[in-house]
């Protein structure tokens, strides 16, 4: 209910996304992409099973991009960053349900990785 509160507060409507997502309560990563597609200049990378779902995220310029750590209580919850392997953006470490955004503005395919935990890659191309 917390996150639900913190996000009005905000007027950050896509993290209304992560609640089911985080929660696993049946949401699915594609289900958040498509509704995340509904929102204007809005992309969304959560984070779960030690990887980045979607693992390629494809968005026009000037989008926001949200990650959103849902790490299973499975795997202890584990903290996890995203971090632009040219020096783009890093997040700071992102506990269970924290969030990172930033406004990609341009054009080009952005890498990215999990600094504690190195195999888990991503890529963000901006169109």
């Amino acid at each position: 209910m917390r996150i639900l509160e913190e996000s009005q507060k905000r007027g950050d409507q896509v993290y209304f996304l992560f609640i089911g997502a985080c929660e696993d309560k049946g949401v699915t990563f594609e289900f958040v992409q498509k509704i995340a597609h509904r929102f204007r200049n809005t992309g969304v990378v959560v984070i779960r099973d030690f990887a980045f779902h979607p693992a390629e995220l494809r968005v026009p310029a000037g989008t926001r991009v949200t990650w959103v750590n849902c790490e299973r209580e499975s795997n202890g919850r584990a903290a996890h960053t995203s971090t632009a392997d040219a020096g783009r953006w890093s997040s700071p470490l992102l506990a269970f349900q924290a969030r990172y955004t930033t406004t990609l503005t341009e054009p080009g395919t952005f890498a990215y990785h999990c600094e504690p935990h190195p195999s888990m890659r991503g890529t963000v191309v901006v169109e």
